[in-house]
């Protein structure tokens, strides 16, 4: 007989019950009906494990979309680190006078590279006599032989950016040091303590540079863009990460410190940019130049996480200062301890 309705259950339900009568035919409909009721609910649990599984995903985006990274980076930081920027640091940023990046006079840091001294770093009045990083110190004297020249002090700078890492967790329980030259804060945390973004900002440029720093900073949220656009000289507040494409795109490519060999070769292919760097095909970039650095992009532009090491501040206190031979003068002797004791305290 005719059964009501025309869903695709009640036509399975004709097909079955069509040779059953009385009794027997309403006990299959009930039947059924127990048995569709059971596959609906059987599928839940597959269905609940997906939502679940899609809900930690949203989770996990959204945590990482209210992330927003603070790159502090220190161009100067081989100049700089020949001054008292890290004990003025840890002084909270007490006025350090003129830092070395201003001195009058021509100055210029040299390492030993492949058996030459070359120039690594120079301050303003050696750069406007025409003397840059990567030149040859007999070059450099050549050019200017008042040029006051010093060695480079891979061990002070090791320290100065351990003490930008220690000054910024005065800011946030969350920072990490990318060597050799900047320092990432996490400060999503700590706006509303500070007084919002410009607030904070303000404060910190301002600390930073009463203890003698020239800083580059940038905001974003993600930690390798703020990294790129500090690099790039670029000081950016960006909040929104569906806005980290576009505002990447106009940087160049030499702020991603990718290997030469790397900016070469898509400099040949007329890649100047990341814009025209993330417009590439993606299976062909990771083939020509490696997963690692389609990665990196990924991570830069929030389509994958970039989880980074926290820094922890050192439990032991160790300083070294250099002194004149034969100190027999207590008053000389107190002053250079005194400098060394207002670091640990």
């Amino acid at each position: 007989g005719p059964v009501a309705g025309s869903s695709g259950c009640d036509v399975r339900e004709r097909a079955v019950t069509a040779p059953l009568a009385g009794k027997r035919r309403a006990a299959a409909k009930g039947a059924l009906r127990l048995e569709s009721a059971r596959m609906q609910t059987g599928s839940r649990p597959a269905g609940d494990a997906g939502s679940r599984s899609g809900d930690d995903c949203r989770m996990r985006a959204t945590a990482a979309q209210r992330e927003l990274w603070l790159a502090v980076h220190l161009p100067q930081l081989m100049l700089e680190s020949l001054g008292e920027a890290g004990s003025m640091l840890r002084r909270s940023g007490r006025p350090a006078g003129r830092p070395l990046e201003q001195a009058a006079s021509p100055l210029a840091i040299v390492d030993q590279q492949r058996g030459s001294r070359i120039v690594c770093a120079c301050n303003v009045p050696a750069a406007r006599a025409g003397i840059h990083a990567g030149m040859a110190l007999n070059s450099a004297l050549a050019l200017l032989p008042e040029l006051e020249v010093q060695a480079r002090a891979e061990r002070r700078e090791r320290e100065l950016l351990e003490a930008l890492a220690e000054w910024a967790l005065g800011f946030t329980s969350r920072a990490s040091l990318e060597r050799p030259d900047a320092v990432l804060l996490e400060l999503c945390g700590s706006l509303r303590l500070f007084g919002g973004v410009a607030a904070l900002l303000e404060r910190m440029r301002a600390e930073l540079r009463a203890a003698g720093l020239s800083p580059s900073l940038a905001l974003t949220p993600a930690p390798l863009a703020s990294l790129w656009f500090a690099y790039a000289g670029v000081e950016t507040r960006l909040r929104r990460p569906d806005s980290l494409v576009g505002r990447l795109a106009a940087l160049p490519l030499a702020c991603t410190r990718w290997p030469q060999r790397s900016l070469e070769l898509l400099g040949n292919m007329g890649v100047r940019t990341l814009g025209d760097c993330m417009r590439l095909p993606r299976d062909g970039f990771a083939r020509r130049l490696g997963p690692q650095m389609l990665q990196m992009l990924d991570r830069a532009t929030g389509r994958l996480p970039d989880p980074r090491s926290a820094f922890a501040a050192r439990e032991r206190f160790r300083t070294v200062r250099e002194l004149e031979p034969e100190v027999g003068d207590v008053d000389r002797l107190e002053s250079a301890t005194s400098k060394m004791l207002v670091e640990l305290c």
